[in-house]
Parts: structure tokens; C-alpha cells; sequence
């Protein structure tokens, strides 16, 4: 990048914390998925 090596490091820092937050959306959205899915639908089957 054309970063001072300062800068590149935030950079860094700031793509693995968004990764961090992606995956734990995700995660996070899997899981409630599952939960309404499981006891909101699969008590009616």
C-alpha cells in the first residue's frame, strides 16, 4: 500500500477486527436462525 508503515498497520488491524465482526454475525445468525427454527417452527411438525 502507499502507507507509512503506521498507517498499514491500522489497516491491518482494522481488516481483522471486521472479519472478527463478520464472522461472529454470522455465527450470531446461524445460531438464532436454529433457535427460531427449532422451537417456533419445530413445535408445529
Amino acid at each position: 500500500m502507499g502507507y507509512d508503515e503506521e498507517t498499514t498497520r491500522r489497516e491491518e488491524a482494522k481488516e481483522k477486527e471486521a472479519w472478527k465482526v463478520a464472522i461472529g454475525a454470522t455465527v450470531a445468525f446461524i445460531v438464532i436462525g436454529f433457535l427460531i427454527w427449532s422451537t417456533g417452527m419445530g413445535g408445529k411438525y
